[in-house]
């Protein structure tokens, strides 16, 4: 059965693996627990600027997992979608992702990475940001593609997820913000559909089962 995270807005990340690479990450706010079951933390929104420089990423915040139980490659996909807001309509930033494996106490970064950063470079909806309001994003790469095939990577029993969102700036001044909203105190989920401002749920899913050891099946 596939494998879905929810991002909570309060509950602190139990370790910190080393930032992606991303082009900024000084205004990337605390790192959170990425989890299989709602917490009921409150929406929040994550805003930062820009670099000022078109086609740069900016962090807003790091994902890491609760440790999965068995060694595997993980191969398969992902997708996923969460609201978006920019502070401007002419700040034409894009979301921006990055996946990866680490060990479970963070040290360590397992390659290759999942997915490496990817951000549209698309400025029309449903691509950008939101603008007045937040507005549900898929997470889309320059391809304009929101189903991603994962490089595949093998871990140890005990390893995390670790999934950074950010932003590719649009514009070229250092003003204009880029933002997420996470929580999930929502009894709904997000549909997977862009353009819609529901209250809803963020969320990321796989198409593997993450949980199960390799070679066994689910019943139940």
């Amino acid at each position: 059965m596939p494998t879905r995270f929810y991002f909570s807005s309060t509950t602190a990340a139990a370790v910190a693996p080393a930032n992606d690479s991303w082009n900024a990450t000084a205004g990337a706010a605390a790192a959170r627990e990425m989890n299989r079951k709602k917490t009921a933390s409150a929406m929040a929104t994550i805003t930062a600027n820009g670099t000022g420089t078109i086609g740069q990423t900016s962090l807003l915040r790091q994902y890491v997992s609760e440790p999965l139980p068995h060694a595997m490659t993980i191969t398969g996909m992902m997708h996923g979608i969460i609201r978006t807001i920019e502070s401007a309509a002419n700040g034409n930033n894009t979301l921006a992702f990055s996946l990866r494996a680490c060990s479970g106490d963070g040290a360590t970064i397992r390659t290759p990475a999942l997915l490496a950063i990817s951000a549209s470079d698309s400025t029309v909806d449903p691509y950008e940001m939101g603008r007045t309001t937040a507005t549900a994003t898929a997470f889309y790469d320059s391809a304009e593609n929101c189903y991603h095939t994962l490089t595949s990577c093998t871990i140890s029993a005990g390893d995390r997820l670790v999934f950074e969102l950010g932003f590719r700036a649009g514009s070229t001044t250092t003003t204009r913000t880029g933002g997420i909203v996470c929580g999930d105190d929502s009894a709904t989920d997000l549909p997977f559909t862009s353009i819609n401002t529901n209250t809803d749920n963020p969320w990321i899913q796989f198409t593997a089962d993450l949980f199960v050891k390799p070679g066994e099946a689910f019943f139940g």
